[in-house]
């Protein structure tokens, strides 16, 4: 995979599938793997998604956790397969058996839902703690999520922040301004506008419009910041 990520040489995705291609004549499911994930995003191809879904599915039969994540997703949306959203779910249950976050916090999002599988938010809430511990970013806010509604669990919204700042300090944007919000109204976490302050202007750097806003409030009344309306403008 050296070539289709760079690791030590120029990208070269025709370089790539032509490794690729030698590999999976061995019967290589990282190979297959990633045949599947060139075909999947056009990655020196042309974007075919029921071409990059049999490569996953060589894969995922050989237990390849990545692909079984990916093949998941590709049956829970209807890309490139007929969708089927119970055997989305399997194929998460699979690759979460592999400890893959992804899988982990995909089969969470369908036990939250009840799509392809009966709702269980118990169930939901363990996947969603152990992708979130494994430092799955989308894992941590939606354990925060589910705290913060009392969905699942008991209601804790300090649990909630501390989840909240977790994936902020992965730099999730979303969880920056949450957590900024947070300290804004002090809930779950002490009231300190200089800390709404700065995890808003982190999610204001990544584009986060909402974040902007508040930062630009923020530098023009000089709360948590020092007053300085030229950058409020």
């Amino acid at each position: 995979m050296m070539h289709a990520r760079g690791l030590g040489c120029e990208v070269d995705y025709a370089e790539a599938r032509r490794w690729y291609s030698q590999a999976v004549e061995q019967g290589e499911a990282a190979a297959e793997f990633g045949l599947g994930v060139l075909y999947a995003n056009g990655f020196g191809v042309e974007i075919d998604l029921p071409v990059a879904a049999g490569w996953y599915e060589k894969a995922a039969a050989k237990g390849y956790s990545d692909a079984q994540a990916a093949l998941g997703l590709m049956c829970a949306s209807g890309s490139g397969v007929e969708r089927d959203a119970a055997r989305a779910v399997l194929l998460f249950q699979q690759a979460a058996e592999r400890n893959n976050a992804r899988a982990r916090y995909n089969l969470a999002l369908h036990l939250l839902r009840g799509d392809g599988a009966p709702q269980n938010l118990i169930m939901a809430e363990t996947h969603f703690r152990q992708a979130a511990r494994q430092g799955y970013a989308p894992a941590m806010v939606s354990l925060a999520r589910m705290y913060s509604l009392g969905q699942g669990a008991a209601l804790n919204q300090a649990e909630a922040a501390s989840w909240y700042r977790a994936a902020a300090e992965t730099g999730d944007a979303e969880a920056q301004f949450t957590i900024g919000a947070l300290h804004a109204r002090g809930e779950g976490v002490p009231q300190r506008l200089v800390d709404a302050a700065r995890w808003f202007e982190a999610a204001a750097e990544q584009g986060h419009a909402a974040a902007q806003f508040n930062i630009a409030i923020f530098y023009l009344d000089g709360a948590g910041v020092a007053r300085d309306p030229a950058k409020a403008a």
